[in-house]
């Protein structure tokens, strides 16, 4: 006959009374004893393993493009004709630079609005155009023009001349040229000087460079300088 006992181990007796926890009783069926009184258990039924699901794969979503930023151009200078009928001289310029026709000495060509109007060059380019009549019989030699300009154009702080004056050409022209390091109004610069002769006139041209960016300037000032033409 088969009989259903429910038991509790020695150790889950002490832990019910140890902890106050109860402990859950297992209810087997009793199959039979033998000989020695031993009981015997029926065998558990095998159990089929539940089968492994099967792994779904997960497609991966196509990677997001992202357009690179578009880079803004910079915009390219037009080139400017400048005539000056009075002085009888054309030059090209970029549309980028500005022009002060109204100074009282000079013909003042600037990088910026900044430099053109203050007496402090902290960084950019400026041209100061000296044009005159030398009045002589015969044409006037340009390396003793820029000479004597050089020697009486003080307005620098101090000056160092690097190239002393030397005979060149600019755009055909008889001319000369001379280059310095100074100091204007307590901003260092570097400064190019060029005289240039036709027709009984000249043109002195000083060029000065802040000293910090002259590299960025001075090829634009010095095509400023290259495209004049004494008339």
């Amino acid at each position: 006959m088969l009989t259903t006992v429910s038991c509790a181990s020695t150790i889950d007796t002490l832990v019910q009374w140890r902890y106050g926890t109860p402990v859950p009783t297992v209810d087997f069926t009793v199959v039979g004893t033998d000989e020695n009184g031993v009981i015997s258990l029926p065998t558990p039924e095998a159990v089929e393993p539940s089968p492994t699901p099967t792994a779904t794969a997960t497609q991966s979503p196509p990677p997001t493009f992202t357009p690179s930023p578009t880079a803004t151009a910079t915009p390219i200078p037009q080139i400017i004709s400048y005539q000056d009928q009075e002085n009888r001289f054309t030059l090209r310029y970029p549309d980028n630079w500005l022009v002060n026709e109204g100074d009282a000495e000079a013909i003042i060509f600037a990088s910026d609005a900044q430099t053109l109007t203050s007496n402090n060059i902290e960084e950019g380019a400026v041209l100061f155009f000296f044009p005159g009549e030398a009045n002589t019989a015969e044409e006037p030699d340009a390396a003793a023009i820029l000479q004597l300009f050089i020697e009486h154009y003080v307005v620098f702080d101090s000056e160092e001349i690097l190239q002393p004056v030397t005979p060149t050409t600019v755009n055909g022209q008889a001319a000369a040229v001379a280059r310095a390091d100074a100091v204007f109004n307590r901003y260092p610069v570097q400064v190019v000087y060029t005289a240039l002769v036709r027709n009984n006139r000249f043109l002195v041209v000083v060029m000065m460079l802040a000293d910090g960016n002259a590299a960025a300037f001075e090829p634009t000032a010095a095509s400023i300088v290259q495209s004049i033409r004494l008339q």
